[in-house]
C-alpha cells in the first residue's frame, strides 16, 4: 500500500463525529445508542476509504511529466494530495450515510443487533442510494413469498452487481479527475490565467454544469459557481476545461460557453414545464 500523501490518514473519527454526520442525513435521535455498537464498524469503512485515496494518489503522483516544469510539478503533486483527501472524506461520507438510514430502517420495524449486522454487511461498500437499492430489491422479493435462504442468494448477487458498479463509477470519476488535474497543471505551467468549463451540451448535463459553464471566462485559480475549480464536478462528468493565456480570445470563448449554458438551462426548464 502506498504511504499517506501528506494530510491524508490515519483518518480516525469521534462518535461525537458519527453522530453529527447521521444527524447531518436527517437520522433520528432514537438510534444513536445503536449507532455506538457500530462505530469500530464505521472506522473500518474509513480504513477502506483511506486504501483506495492512498492508490489514487501514487497513481496520480507517478502520472507527473518529468519533462514539466518544477511550477507545473508542483501544483500536480499538491492536486493529487488535495484529490486523494477528497477521495478519502466523500467515500467516508457517502457509506457512513448508508449504514446510518440502513440502521434506522432495522430500528423501525424492530430488529435486534444481529438482524441490523446482518443488513449493515449488505450495505458496506455501497453508497446511500445504491444501499436503498439493495434494500428494496429485499423486501420485493420478501412480499414475493421467496424462501430466505433464496433472498439471501439474490440479494448477494444484486449487491455483488451495485459494488461492481459502484467501482466502475468511481474508477471513471477519478480517471477523469486524473486528467483534468494533468491538463491544469500543463496550463499552469505554460502560464495560463484563464479558464472556460465545457459541458457535453445534451440533456444529461447537470443544473451546476450549467451554472459554471454560463459563468463563462474566469481566472484560473477561481471557483466556479458550482464550488469546484475544475471537473468532475459529480460522478460521471463529462466535462471539461478550455484555458487561455490571452484575456480577449478567453472572453469571446466565455460569451459562447455562457450562452450554450443558457440555452441548455432554458431547454430543461421548458421540459420540466412540459
Amino acid at each position: 500500500m502506498a504511504s499517506n500523501p501528506p494530510g491524508v490518514g490515519p483518518a480516525k473519527l469521534t462518535l461525537d463525529e458519527m453522530l453529527s454526520i447521521l444527524a447531518t442525513a436527517d437520522i433520528t435521535v432514537d438510534m444513536y445508542q445503536t449507532v455506538r455498537d457500530y462505530h469500530n464498524f464505521a472506522l473500518l469503512m474509513i480504513d477502506k476509504s483511506l486504501v483506495v485515496a492512498e492508490e489514487q494518489y501514487a497513481a496520480l503522483t507517478a502520472a507527473v511529466n518529468p519533462k514539466a516544469t518544477a511550477t507545473a510539478r508542483a501544483h500536480h503533486l499538491n492536486e493529487a494530495r488535495i484529490q486523494a483527501e477528497t477521495l478519502a472524506k466523500n467515500l467516508t461520507q457517502t457509506e457512513l450515510k448508508g449504514v446510518g438510514e440502513t440502521i434506522a430502517k432495522g430500528l423501525e420495524e424492530g430488529l435486534g443487533p444481529k438482524q441490523i449486522a446482518a443488513r449493515l454487511n449488505d450495505v458496506s461498500g455501497l453508497d446511500s442510494v445504491s444501499a436503498k437499492s439493495v434494500e428494496n430489491f429485499r423486501e420485493k422479493l420478501v412480499t414475493q413469498g421467496m424462501e430466505p435462504a433464496e433472498v439471501e442468494k439474490r440479494v448477494a448477487a444484486y449487491r455483488k452487481k451495485k459494488l461492481r458498479e459502484r467501482k466502475k463509477r468511481i474508477a471513471r470519476t477519478e480517471a477523469a479527475n486524473a486528467t483534468a488535474i494533468a491538463r491544469e497543471s500543463e496550463a499552469v505551467g505554460r502560464g495560463a490565467q484563464f479558464k472556460v468549463w465545457n459541458t457535453s451540451n445534451d440533456k444529461l448535463v447537470s443544473d451546476e454544469c450549467i451554472s459554471n459553464a454560463i459563468a463563462g471566462a474566469i481566472p484560473i485559480s477561481a471557483t466556479f459557481p458550482g464550488g469546484v475549480t475544475r471537473p468532475t464536478q459529480h460522478p460521471n462528468c463529462r466535462c471539461n476545461l478550455s484555458y487561455f493565456t490571452s484575456e480577449k480570445v478567453a472572453g469571446k470563448q466565455g460569451v459562447k460557453a455562457t450562452a450554450k449554458g443558457e440555452k441548455l438551462a432554458a431547454d430543461k426548464e421548458q421540459a420540466k414545464a412540459a
